[in-house]
């Protein structure tokens, strides 16, 4: 027997796929919104000017705001950070924890790079 659009059970699969596919959507945007437009953590104020990603068991860089400091830096788009203050960490939650919790006004990254390995020293601007 075959089955048409207008079978109850048909249409209660394709409903159901609609409800999820909705709801994932909405799970991206609410992650989404815990981020400002320049990169910068709600709950904290983490990297001036850049954004972070966890790829893999890096953290890398996936944005940068043309002009700020990071750019000015040369901190540029798939930068590998290998460290943070000379820690390094394994997810993006950790490396957060870390930078929420330090009060201090600078932050020095650890990269590496297309161009090799390079470190630069940020202004969180904190203050």
């Amino acid at each position: 027997m075959r089955r048409g659009l207008g079978d109850p059970a048909v249409t209660g699969g394709l409903l159901a796929a609609l409800a999820l596919c909705t709801l994932l959507i909405s799970l991206a945007f609410f992650l989404h919104l815990r981020r400002d437009p320049m990169g910068e953590a709600v709950r904290g104020r983490m990297l001036p000017g850049l954004t972070i990603g966890a790829t893999g068991p890096a953290l890398t860089v996936t944005s940068i705001r043309s002009g700020g400091e990071a750019a000015r830096h040369g901190v540029a788009v798939g930068d590998v950070i290998v460290a943070i203050d000379g820690k390094s960490f394994r997810s993006l939650d950790q490396a957060e924890a870390y930078l929420i919790s330090q009060p201090s006004d600078d932050v020095v990254l650890d990269l590496r790079g297309s161009g090799g390995r390079h470190v630069v020293a940020l202004d969180r601007g904190l203050r």
